[in-house]
């Protein structure tokens, strides 16, 4: 039991220092009329505009210092 508890707190606690956020594009894309009708012909390229895309970025808060002594300069 104690253990669960430990690698319970332990995961909040590490869970507040890292993140990750995701971006796509899809519905963008759906909503543009220009990208309604698929290429005319077979394998062509559909236009830049109108390509999916997605992408994630993580941080791993490694950022500024906080400065918990009560000094205040």
């Amino acid at each position: 039991m104690r253990r669960i508890l430990f690698l319970s707190l332990l995961a909040i606690a590490l869970a507040g220092c890292a993140g990750a956020e995701y971006k796509d594009n899809a519905a963008a894309v759906a909503r543009d009329p220009r990208c309604m009708d698929k290429p005319a012909t077979p394998g062509q390229a559909p236009a830049p505009w109108c390509k999916q895309e997605g992408s994630t970025s993580w941080t791993s808060g490694k950022g500024a210092k906080v400065d918990f002594s009560g000094k205040h300069d």
